[in-house]
């Protein structure tokens, strides 16, 4: 029995271990559908989604080797045609193939590497030299929510080709590096998917020689953003770790985004209120950074009052202290109110005795 027991933990604690990280299982590109390979399946299906055979996460400084394309990543077989500008669609999942993405915090990047004139398929990815397209961090600073949490809440990953990208072969690889764990070097996890593309279009923009990087090389252990106090509050200013967005990609970096104005914030004079102005679209996806988003007037003239931590703690002990007194008031008057009770009833007993007494003397 107990032989049955540590066969179904020994079995339990592997499903767990292999359900804990994940991969993209699907990557949808207009209305067409590609399949990515479990890395648990022995014979890997025909899919541009290049096949990794562990989903546990990269350490950086470990095992950099598979910072290029995922744990011991594998050519797949198949090359899918996408048009500059087109929009990509990544479904990651735990390791069991059904569960869905487990981390919500810490960075999500999208790189790009010319394969040159041979198929993607052909192609050795350690050679690949990598240009960034798009980095998003903090959707909300006020919850502490991460653009990472929306693959953990079941949405898929989405990503854009640059508009202005030359045609030609392309290794498209997509990153999370999860946070939960950041605070000292070693703690940030890697989960890395690569797809081969066939890219079309008229577009005439490369990457200069200063935005190419190579793997390994991309990351420090210790790099701000790599290294990261997650749990800090007020929430800690973020910094994308790697090299500055491609020019091409349009300024593609997604980051705390400034709360919207409410109701309140309106003008109050006869005319409407004019609409900030729309920021054009990332021409490779999405790029935003609090200070890409416009302000509401009403923010920009009116500063936050700011509470420093040392007069949020005066406040909470004089709090404190007015507390204790009232209840040191509190059981003050309680004892008084007993007090008199116990003299009152003793008075009244001795009044008593001495009425019983004299009526026995009669």
């Amino acid at each position: 029995m107990m032989r049955a027991f540590s066969s179904l933990l020994a079995l339990s604690s592997v499903l767990s271990l292999v359900s804990a990280h994940g991969y993209v299982s699907e990557m949808t590109i207009g209305s067409k559908v590609y399949y990515g390979n479990n890395p648990y399946t022995m014979a890997p299906k025909n899919s541009p989604l290049r096949k990794i055979d562990a989903v546990e996460p990269v350490k950086l400084g470990q095992d950099d080797h598979n910072l290029v394309c995922g744990k011991n990543a594998q050519v797949a077989t198949d090359v899918a045609e996408a048009a500059a500008g087109d929009e990509i669609s990544l479904k990651w999942v735990a390791g069991d193939g059904v569960s869905g993405w487990i981390h919500d915090k810490g960075p999500v990047f999208t790189y790009m590497a010319s394969c040159g004139d041979v198929p993607c398929n052909e192609f050795d990815a350690s050679k690949a030299r990598w240009f960034k397209t798009e980095q998003k961090g903090i959707e909300d600073v006020g919850t502490r929510a991460w653009y990472q949490g929306r693959v953990y809440r079941g949405e898929a990953a989405t990503t854009r080709i640059p508009a202005n990208l030359a045609p030609g072969n392309y290794l498209l690889r997509h990153e999370f590096i999860a946070l939960h764990i950041a605070t000292f070097v070693g703690g940030a996890e890697f989960y890395i998917n690569c797809a081969q593309l066939k890219v079309t279009g008229t577009g005439t923009g490369k990457p200069t020689e200063s935005e190419l990087v190579s793997i390994p090389g991309l990351y420090k252990p210790d790099d701000d953003g790599i290294v990261y106090a997650i749990d800090s509050y007020p929430m800690a200013p973020f910094s994308f770790p790697g090299p500055p967005l491609a020019a091409l990609a349009g300024g593609n970096s997604l980051t705390e985004p400034k709360p919207k104005p409410s109701k309140d914030d309106k003008p109050k004079d006869d005319k409407p209120a004019s609409k900030p102005p729309a920021l054009a679209p990332a021409a490779g996806g999405a790029n935003l950074t609090g200070d890409d988003k416009p302000k509401p007037a009403a923010e920009e003239s009116k500063p936050k009052p700011v509470r420093s931590c040392e007069s949020k703690r005066k406040a909470r002990r004089e709090a404190l202290r007015k507390r204790d007194v009232a209840s040191a008031a509190n059981a003050a008057n309680d004892t008084s109110s007993k007090v008199r009770s116990t003299v009152s009833k003793a008075h009244h007993n001795a009044v008593k005795r001495r009425s019983h007494g004299g009526l026995s003397r009669f």
